[in-house]
């Protein structure tokens, strides 16, 4: 086997009228080779149909067959099996289960279950060998793209599973980026329509502009129906068109590689900030983390993220999203919505209440007054058939029917740290624990000082804990507290510090087991 400079040397001798075996004692090869070496410098040198046959052969490197090596290990009842493996393949990719392929390394796994001792690399290198001699397909060629700085903007949303206070949580992450591959994330709870406005609004403001066309692939947020090959969007997504002046432009169906750098951004941001953590006390601590490494990795392209921001229109204000509607308030003092009870107080019974649907709150309102007074706010539910119940809405029910309080789902939705008050102190007393609720409400006392008032009492050697007792020591807080807007002298004022310092760290040492 001889080089590229070699043989080009060889063809020198050729020039020079050196004889075959002159030419093989000198390079110290073979008197056949040089033999084969001439007839093809003859061929090309006195080629008429191509004048250039000899330019090019000297450009390029010496040819040989590839030498055919027997693989014994590989039968042809185990190609069969391959075969017909790929042949799924492609079938699943007629059919849009593109993701859903066997890999080559899923082949093998599948060979030697089945007892064929075949290796990985093997398998590799047939099905690699059946994949070159395939012409290729316009599927398989792409296009390379040169983007206006400015001009458009891609969405599009991924999963995240982070642990949240120690519960293993799936999120779905909103993605925006910019052709200079700025990015920027948010997690939500749900993919749904008021989550996707919620997204643009959020983005739009991070940016602080807004692109002349938003980019998407045929998400159900966005695409509202397909009508003689024409895609529709959504009334969501044209509100958010109206309010911002953007244009959208939806992909070709599985076709991700029309809208590269958001897809690319979901990857990296899910990657460079989940990677190295994933254990979060809440949602809001999560995406402000996400927020983080977002503003971190756009400072590498800050440079090109301004150039395509200021030829943006300028994003004014932000758009309110959510759905609204009227509800009947039922006889259990609930209105229904998406299969979830959410209360309202007991007096709007029978009464029509208008309800606004955002992406995780639900708040309900009083449609008789001008204003519109808010009734109630809840945290949305996404579990079919939930019940989210607030016992303000009924103590002056309870009031008259203190026994409903034991098996009542708005005891139970209480913090844990009031369930477990009701359980040990008042559950042969329900009236009594209806009144301390109510007198705890007008007196502006929240459930965590409940809780730390009862630890408070059994400290200062109170045995019996009730309605009166809690009452005594919240009422003694409360006037240390205003001992210091009056004039008293100073021996006076320091002891009330001191007994106001002490109280208060009783609360502070005891409030996380009050509400464990």
């Amino acid at each position: 086997m001889i080089d590229y400079v070699k043989r080009n040397d060889i063809f020198g001798d050729f020039r020079r009228n050196l004889s075959n075996s002159e030419i093989a004692r000198k390079r110290g090869i073979s008197r056949t080779t040089v033999v084969g070496l001439r007839k093809l410098y003859n061929a090309t040198v006195n080629d008429k149909d191509n004048p250039e046959a000899y330019a090019e052969l000297l450009r390029t490197e010496p040819k040989y067959k590839d030498r055919e090596v027997d693989c014994p290990v590989l039968t042809d009842e185990i190609k069969s099996l391959i075969d017909q493996e790929l042949i799924n393949n492609a079938t699943k990719v007629a059919m849009g289960m593109k993701k859903q392929q066997k890999r080559a390394t899923d082949i093998h796994a599948d060979l030697c279950r089945a007892g064929y001792n075949v290796s990985y690399r093997t398998v590799v290198r047939y099905i690699k060998g059946k994949k070159s001699n395939k012409f290729a397909s316009v599927q398989d060629c792409f296009i390379k793209q040169k983007y206006v700085p400015g001009e458009r903007m891609e969405f599009d949303w991924g999963e995240v599973k982070l642990y949240i206070k120690g519960k293993l949580t799936t999120f779905n992450m909103a993605a925006t980026a910019l052709c200079s591959n700025g990015r920027w994330g948010k997690l939500f709870s749900h993919q749904d329509k008021q989550a996707m406005m919620e997204a643009h609004v959020n983005s739009f403001s991070f940016w602080g502009h807004v692109p002349q066309v938003m980019v998407y692939d045929n998400m159900r947020t966005a695409v509202r129906s397909f009508t003689g090959g024409e895609k529709k969007p959504t009334l969501e997504l044209q509100q958010l068109e109206g309010y911002y002046g953007f244009r959208h432009q939806f992909c070709n169906v599985r076709s991700g590689n029309e809208k590269p750098h958001v897809e690319r951004a979901v990857e990296i941001l899910r990657r460079r900030a989940f990677s190295r953590r994933d254990h979060f006390d809440s949602m809001d601590e999560a995406n402000e983390y996400l927020l983080s490494v977002c503003q971190d990795d756009n400072e590498f392209v800050k440079d090109q993220i301004k150039e395509e921001l200021d030829v943006m229109l300028i994003a004014f204000g932000e758009m309110a999203c959510f759905e609204a509607d009227f509800r009947q308030v039922d006889k259990l003092a609930t209105i229904h919505l998406d299969t979830v009870c959410y209360s309202v107080p007991f007096e709007y019974i029978h009464r029509t209440v208008w309800v606004k649907k955002y992406s995780d709150n639900v708040i309900i309102y009083d449609t008789d007054r001008p204003s519109k007074k808010e009734l109630a706010k809840h945290q949305r539910s996404y579990v079919p058939n939930d019940n989210k119940i607030d016992i303000q809405h009924y103590l002056k029910v309870l009031q008259v029917k203190p026994g409903a309080v034991r098996n009542s789902y708005a005891l139970r939705q209480m913090p844990q740290g009031i369930q477990k008050l009701f359980d040990t102190y008042f559950s042969e007393n329900p009236k009594s624990f209806v009144e301390l609720l109510i007198w705890a409400r007008d007196n502006h006392f929240d459930y965590q000082e409940l809780c730390s008032a009862v630890n408070v009492a059994k400290m200062n050697g109170i045995h019996t804990i009730n309605f009166e007792s809690i009452k005594n020591v919240l009422s003694e807080v409360r006037s240390s507290e205003s001992l210091f807007d009056k004039p008293w002298n100073q021996s006076i004022e320091n002891g009330a510090e001191q007994n106001l310092m002490m109280l208060g760290n009783m609360f502070k040492s005891n409030t996380e087991n009050a509400l464990a």
